[in-house]
């Protein structure tokens, strides 16, 4: 039986013309917890 929950592979994510993540890869397992932050602002 698999422990991966999640996988993204090369995630891009623009906000209007702002490019808010480039290229992001995560996995998660079963039991993992993940957090991503960063600066909270308006565009």
């Amino acid at each position: 039986m698999s422990k991966e929950l999640l996988e993204i592979r090369d995630l891009y994510v623009n906000a209007g013309s702002k490019e808010i993540l480039k290229g992001l890869n995560l996995k998660i397992n079963k039991g993992e917890i993940h957090v991503i932050m960063g600066p909270n602002r308006k565009w």
